[in-house]
């Protein structure tokens, strides 16, 4: 009897084993999943791209089942506890807008979707990743962004008719530059998706120029090729927002010289730094030149429109106050019917998918979606953010890996006020979950370290 529980605990521990190494290697492929799924969508079967709209939902739903079953939910957690309380309330909120409006139930859980189905990914994530998983992660998206470089200049310098320019939607094209150069979508089938992939990019860089020599991701020569690159796409789509994003990033990546506080640490940031202005003016310059020029000619034109760069980020997050504040009413207009999957669903054509039927900014379309419970969930997140902060400042301390919390700064501007209530929020859900798991290495009561720690005996 006692040889059969020997050999039972042995089996639950290979189990175990086998259920956390297929949930990090999902992890892994939801990154890719991110990555590709514009591209299948818009260039190899664009007849389905409806249906392969959800593959990455097909990632994500092992993801959380195998969480589960692992009981490594953060079910003791504040930030995890307050967030699914507000899932469930705000699902029973849409069926009452539902039934209240006599709206098509499926916008309300399309709706839900946006707001909460990746928001338990996110802690999934959290849970799960260990530090080799995060290093593949890095890996994978140093390397790609080098081909990613390629297309990007591919689409520039095409017509936006051309095919490396087509969409998944034939009345929608890209967006020119002028008569000659295109804005660059990469794989994305979304002209508003490149930049939150820039911002994922850009903390990803810095972080490896940060970390000491031989310890990074990727060899010192691909990172520079892949930083140019970068640039590259960064002037070649020309979003405002991936600027701002960027610098906020910058600036979180700044901030590690206070959190490490080593000379050694200090010393590499400063060379760091001047590495990539160096890199920066070079790119600019002199290797994407005319990609610059377009680039400058964009801002002035949507400038003048929209005023300073600080004016377009503030907007998201100030918009519902003044004229546009009558548009909210108590009960809200329908949880998800502002985004452009909404849309779709209800006037039941994708032609709509690309159009946002209530507000673009988004503090303002969730407050028009929810009503009253906008603000409930408009808080949850400004208190994300700022927890995300404090608890990754206090883990770049802890660990000396300056990604923590230069990532973080990507993760807390995205919780603020981005755009993570709509068809771009996966990357954002993604990096919020991987945030959570650098904050968490090297806690010894991590459940997934404890796990980890039993199996190993």
């Amino acid at each position: 009897m006692g040889i059969e529980a020997k050999y039972k605990n042995v089996f639950a521990d290979r189990l175990i084993k086998q259920r956390l190494s297929i949930a990090r290697a999902l992890i892994v492929l939801l990154l890719l999943t991110i990555i590709f799924q514009g591209a299948v969508r818009k260039w190899l079967f664009p007849q389905l791209a409806w249906l392969f709209f959800f593959s990455s939902d097909a990632v994500v739903l092992p993801i959380l089942f195998l969480t589960w079953r692992l009981r490594l939910f953060p079910i003791k957690s504040p930030l995890f506890i307050s967030f699914a309380i507000l899932s469930v309330v705000t699902l029973i909120w849409g069926i009452i807008q539902s039934i209240a409006l006599n709206m098509n139930s499926l916008i309300i859980f399309f709706g839900w979707r946006n707001y909460f189905y990746y928001g338990y990914l996110a802690f999934a994530i959290g849970s799960l990743l260990n530090g080799k998983t995060i290093l593949r992660l890095a890996q994978i998206s140093i390397w790609l962004n080098i081909p990613m470089a390629f297309l990007s200049m591919a689409q520039y310098y095409s017509p936006a008719d051309a095919f490396v320019n087509k969409l998944h939607i034939a009345s929608v094209s890209a967006v020119t530059f002028d008569q000659e150069h295109t804005r660059c979508t990469l794989t994305f089938t979304d002209r508003g998706a490149p930049p939150f992939y820039i911002a994922w990019m850009v903390a990803i860089l810095i972080s490896a120029l940060l970390i000491k020599r031989g310890k990074g991701p990727a060899p010192f020569p691909i990172i520079v090729a892949s930083g140019m690159g970068l640039v590259a796409i960064l002037m070649q789509n020309g979003s405002r927002m991936s600027f701002a994003y960027s610098v906020i990033v910058c600036f979180y990546a700044i901030m590690t010289m206070f959190a490490i506080m080593k000379k050694e640490y200090i010393l590499r940031c400063v060379v760091g730094i001047v590495t990539l202005v160096v890199l920066f003016v070079v790119s600019s310059t002199y290797v994407f030149k005319d990609a610059t020029e377009s680039m400058v000619n964009r801002q002035e034109t949507v400038g003048a429109v929209e005023g300073s760069l600080m004016n377009r980020v503030i907007r998201q997050s100030t918009s519902f106050m003044g004229e546009r504040f009558n548009g909210i009413t108590v009960l809200g207009a329908g949880l998800g019917l502002g985004s452009g999957g909404g849309g779709a669903l209800y006037h039941g054509n994708t032609e709509h998918a690309t159009k946002w039927l209530l507000a673009e900014d988004e503090w303002l379309r969730i407050l028009q979606e929810l009503g009253g419970m906008g603000f409930l969930y408009l808080l949850w997140r400004i208190c994300a953010a700022a927890n995300i902060t404090i608890q990754a400042f206090a883990a770049t301390k802890r660990s000396q890996n300056p990604l923590v919390l230069t990532l973080a700064g990507y993760a807390a501007v995205s919780l603020f006020n981005g755009y993570m209530t709509c068809g771009n929020s996966l990357i954002m859900w993604y990096c919020f979950g991987v945030c959570m798991a650098l904050n968490n290495l090297g806690k010894k009561d991590r459940p997934v370290a404890l796990l980890e720690e039993k199996l190993s005996h």
